[in-house]
C-alpha cells in the first residue's frame, strides 16, 4: 500500500502572502534538474510541486558477461506542497521537507519556516465521529503488571466501544490509526504525538474531497 507523509510548516512572517511567494518562486532561475510547477489560486493560497533530479547508482545485470555492472541513472523526485493562510502542507518525507525549506528560504531571504507539531486530541475533536473508525492505538505509561509500566498496542477495528477507550486514555495516546469515510471512499491515516502524519494513499490518488478534508483538519 502506498503511503504519504504529511508535514505542516508555519510561515513566521504573517505579512508574506501566497501571491508574493508565487512571484518569488516563479522567478527562480530553474534548470532541467531543479524547477517549480506553481498554480496561484488566490492571494492567500497556491499549490505547487518542486521537481529535482538525483543521479542514482543501480546494479544492472549484463547477460553477456553474466556480471552486475554499476550504472548511474537520473531519478526524478517530486515534492507536492500547498500554501494556505500562512501554512505550508508538504506531502513528502522529512528529507524532502528539509530540501524544500532550504530552497524556499534561499530564494525568499526574509522567509522563516518552522515545523508545526500536532496534538492528537485536538485533531480528533475536529473529526465527525460518525464517519470515523479507530483501527489501532498505542497508549503510553500503561500499567502492564503491578510493578511494570510500558506501552500498550492494540487493534480496535472490531472493538465495540473504541471511543470509550479513547475517552478513558486520552492523555496517554501516543499513536492512533483511523479510517475516515468520505462519501463512498475512506482515507486511512496514522497520527503520532510527535507530529508525524502518515496517509495510506499516494498523494496523486487522493481526490479533491479527501484533500479538502485534510486541509480543514490540519490547518
Amino acid at each position: 500500500m502506498a503511503t504519504t507523509s504529511l508535514n505542516i510548516l508555519n510561515i513566521e512572517d504573517k505579512n508574506i502572502t501566497a501571491s508574493e511567494i508565487y512571484n518569488k518562486l516563479n522567478h527562480y532561475e530553474e534548470s532541467n534538474e531543479n524547477y517549480f510547477i506553481l498554480n496561484l489560486i488566490s492571494n492567500n493560497e497556491l499549490s505547487g510541486k518542486y521537481i529535482y533530479v538525483q543521479n542514482v547508482e543501480q546494479q544492472i545485470y549484463n547477460i553477456e558477461t553474466r556480471e552486475f555492472e554499476s550504472q548511474i541513472i537520473p531519478k526524478v523526485n517530486t515534492i507536492p506542497f500547498e500554501i494556505t493562510n500562512n501554512k505550508i502542507l508538504v506531502w513528502s518525507n522529512k528529507n524532502n521537507v528539509n530540501r524544500l525549506i532550504f530552497i524556499i528560504t534561499s530564494i525568499i531571504k526574509k522567509m522563516a519556516l518552522s515545523t508545526i507539531k500536532i496534538h492528537i486530541n485536538d485533531i480528533l475533536s475536529k473529526i465527525n465521529k460518525k464517519n470515523m473508525k479507530i483501527t489501532k492505538i498505542c497508549l503510553n505509561d500503561i500499567a502492564l503488571l503491578e510493578d511494570l509500566i510500558g506501552k500498550f498496542y492494540t487493534d480496535l477495528y472490531s472493538y465495540g466501544d473504541s471511543f470509550g477507550i479513547l475517552k478513558k486514555y486520552k492523555d496517554q495516546i501516543e499513536k492512533i490509526t483511523i479510517q475516515y469515510y468520505i462519501e463512498d471512499t475512506f482515507l486511512t491515516m496514522t497520527l503520532n504525538q510527535c507530529g508525524n502524519i502518515i496517509l495510506y494513499k499516494a498523494y496523486d490518488d487522493m481526490d479533491d474531497e479527501q484533500l479538502d478534508f485534510l486541509k480543514k483538519l490540519f490547518l
